[in-house]
C-alpha cells in the first residue's frame, strides 16, 4: 500500500540533518575569500572528520577541476560571538574559517567541499529521491499549483540544493509531477557539484 501523507512527511524529516556517514574531513564551503595569490580563507561546517593546519585536501565541484589545498590556519568564531579563536584542529560539527594556501591562479569557492585527494569525485548529474507536497502545504489556487508542476516537470526554475547552495538542475527524463507523490529521478547540473 502506499504510504499515507503523514508517514512520507515523518519519513522525510527524520532524514534532513542527518550527516553522510564518511571515514574521512569534509568540509563545506559556505563562503570563500580570497587573500592574495595563493590564499583563501574558507568559512563553513567541517561535516565529518578532522582537520589540522599542515593537512593536504582538496576542493571539489563548482569549478571544473579539483584545486590541491593545504590548511594553513583554523579559526573558530569565538564563543561571545566577537572574533575568532584559533584552533589546532577542527573536528565534525564545527563552525570553521580554513586559511588555504594554492597554487597561485588557483579558487576555492563558494559550493565547494574539501576532503582528501580523491575522496570526493564532482558530478554533473544525479540521481535524487524526490517529494513534492501536497496541495494544502503550497500556498496559490489550483490553478497556480498546475503552473507550478508544469514549470517542475520541464525544469523550469528547479533548484536542487548541495550543501546549503542552490544549483539549477533539469529532469533527465521526462515527468508528470503530482503534488503529495514521490519520485527517484536522475538530473542534470548547471555545474559540477
Amino acid at each position: 500500500a502506499p504510504r499515507t501523507t503523514d508517514e512520507i512527511r515523518r519519513a522525510w524529516l527524520e532524514r534532513l540533518g542527518q550527516p553522510a556517514d564518511l571515514d574521512f574531513a569534509f568540509f563545506a564551503v559556505e563562503e570563500a575569500f580570497a587573500e592574495g595569490e595563493g590564499r583563501t580563507v574558507a568559512l563553513g561546517e567541517l561535516g565529518t572528520g578532522r582537520v589540522a593546519p599542515g593537512d593536504v585536501l582538496e576542493a571539489v565541484g563548482v569549478l571544473v577541476a579539483p584545486v590541491a589545498v593545504r590548511v594553513a590556519r583554523i579559526d573558530e568564531p569565538a564563543a561571545d560571538g566577537r572574533g575568532v579563536v584559533s584552533r589546532e584542529a577542527g573536528v565534525g560539527g564545527q563552525v570553521l574559517a580554513l586559511s588555504l594556501e594554492h597554487e597561485p591562479g588557483a579558487a576555492v569557492a563558494a559550493g565547494q567541499c574539501l576532503a582528501p585527494a580523491g575522496r570526493l569525485v564532482a558530478a554533473t548529474a544525479v540521481t535524487a529521491d524526490v517529494w513534492l507536497v501536497p496541495p494544502a502545504d503550497l500556498p496559490g489556487s489550483p490553478v497556480e499549483q498546475r503552473h507550478l508542476l508544469r514549470a517542475i516537470a520541464e525544469g523550469r526554475g528547479l533548484d536542487l540544493f548541495f550543501h546549503t547552495r542552490p544549483v539549477a538542475s533539469r529532469p533527465i527524463a521526462i515527468w508528470q509531477p503530482e503534488l503529495g507523490a514521490e519520485y527517484r529521478l536522475a538530473f542534470d547540473l548547471a555545474h559540477p557539484v
